[in-house]
């Protein structure tokens, strides 16, 4: 029900993003039920691909092309990206187990705050001052936000840990350090 009040904007609005609202309820409900979200996901990982990539051009068509339909397929493109996301990222931790032991630490960090003002501004930056390029340029900026999110998550991150680990204590939740 609530993935359908997010698609359909059929809630009232609230004090900061319903994107933000939304996958912490789902990421809290999945995390209730014990679901296994890979093993969930993994069952529509090709064909959500197809589905993320086609969503993908087509918003960015209609934004190039200054249409605003691009508005009402962003939250089914949303959810289709965080399904691939989550089953890319599945991928390289199974093949990668030295980039999983570096993020260990930092992933509850990087989820909580990557949504926060800071971070979102770069995006808003980008975008706003890119809108006129060619539809190739957005799709590879598109591409290349998440990774400029993270790796500013990381670096404040890791600020803090130097500087402030107290806070960043406080802020992660008190998550103890855990071994690799």
């Amino acid at each position: 029900m609530l993935t359908i009040a997010y698609v359909f904007k059929l809630w009232p609005s609230i004090v900061g993003h319903t994107n933000s609202v939304f996958f912490f309820y789902i990421g809290s409900y999945m995390s209730i039920i014990k679901a296994d979200v890979l093993q969930l996901f993994h069952k529509v990982e090709k064909v959500n691909y197809v589905i993320t990539f086609i969503l993908c051009v087509t918003c960015l068509w209609f934004y190039v092309s200054c249409m605003e339909n691009y508005r009402a397929l962003m939250p089914i493109y949303t959810i289709s990206s965080l399904v691939s996301i989550i089953n890319v990222s599945s991928r390289l931790v199974r093949n990668t187990s030295n980039i999983w032991g570096y993020l260990k630490e930092r992933v509850f960090f990087i989820y909580a705050s990557h949504t926060l003002f800071f971070v979102s501004f770069v995006e808003v930056l980008l975008y706003s001052n890119l809108q006129h390029q060619p539809i190739s340029i957005l799709f590879v900026i598109y591409l290349l936000m998440p990774f400029l999110k993270i790796t500013i998550c990381v670096i404040i991150y890791n600020f803090m840990a130097k500087y402030m680990p107290k806070s960043l204590a406080i802020l992660n939740g008190r998550r103890e350090k855990r071994s690799t």
